[in-house]
């Protein structure tokens, strides 16, 4: 993993500026839901000190996103979230109703959107996530069409992300903007986009491109979203002491598909989400 105890400076209000201006909106909108961003540069913090102890079931979205993931597959990790008390299970949109059968009401139900490349149109992934909510999903980990972000089109970006919320309720969106993809502006830009659009989360990864969740590209993802919105890591998180790591930078939850493992301390799983 990338370093994540060293600090780096980064330059954001004539950033804002140029964001601000693709929008068609005042600096100020930005600057109201992200204060500290008004300031001539932003710098990524330390990471907090954890108890070595600390129960990570709750962090959890227990993982299965394989192109060959079956029922019984399916059944085996909802059983295992019951059995471990995990905070969801994340699932491809077709065994969103298969998760709700299995799993205890108290887990949550969390389905991907637009995934993994990201590039479905709008109307489809609005499509895709009412469909969702109304088979049952809690949560959903919706794919941002970063191609359009590398453009700089950060209108396209702002309406694909607003567009979902808009459909969805009260149920929790969490954008996932592939990070390894990204440029540190294009990270930044993706972070405020994610928060003017009325996303819950911002995540790292989809686990599919690059080399999933990086601790340097996380902690600038936190000095930018602060606590305004949560985070969540994903992408290569296979034990215990990484998913610390990224939970004493920021993250509210980490996606994986080796939560059993983290949490019962296991050696590192070489294989999976």
């Amino acid at each position: 993993m990338s370093g994540g105890n060293v600090k780096k400076t980064f330059a954001t209000r004539s950033f804002v500026d140029k964001i601000a201006s693709s929008l068609m909106i005042d600096p100020s909108t930005i600057y109201r839901e992200l204060p500290h961003l008004d300031a001539d540069s932003i710098q990524t913090g330390s990471p907090k000190d954890l108890s070595p102890n600390l129960d990570l079931s709750g962090y959890i979205d227990h993982t299965l996103l394989k192109p060959n993931a079956t029922v019984s597959s399916v059944k085996k990790i909802c059983e295992e979230a019951n059995q471990y008390k995990f905070a969801t299970v994340c699932v491809n949109s077709c065994n969103t109703t298969l998760v709700k059968q299995f799993l205890n009401q108290s887990i949550g139900v969390a389905v991907v959107v637009g995934f993994p490349l990201g590039q479905a149109h709008t109307n489809v992934k609005m499509e895709e996530a009412k469909t969702a909510v109304q088979e049952g999903a809690t949560e959903l980990d919706m794919v941002l069409n970063y191609a359009r972000l590398l453009d700089k089109d950060y209108k396209y970006v702002y309406d694909d992300v607003s567009s979902v919320v808009g459909v969805i309720g009260d149920v929790i969106l969490k954008v996932i903007i592939e990070t390894s993809q990204l440029q540190d502006e294009d990270i930044i830009a993706a972070c405020i986009i994610c928060v003017l659009a009325g996303a819950h989360y911002v995540k790292t990864s989809t686990g599919f491109v690059g080399d999933g969740a990086q601790q340097d590209t996380f902690a600038l993802m936190k000095a930018v979203v602060g606590d305004k919105v949560k985070l969540k890591s994903s992408g290569g998180i296979r034990d215990r002491e990484t998913a610390l790591k990224f939970i004493s930078i920021g993250a509210d939850r980490i996606g994986t598909s080796s939560g059993v493992g983290i949490v019962k301390n296991n050696q590192s799983v070489q294989e999976g989400y």
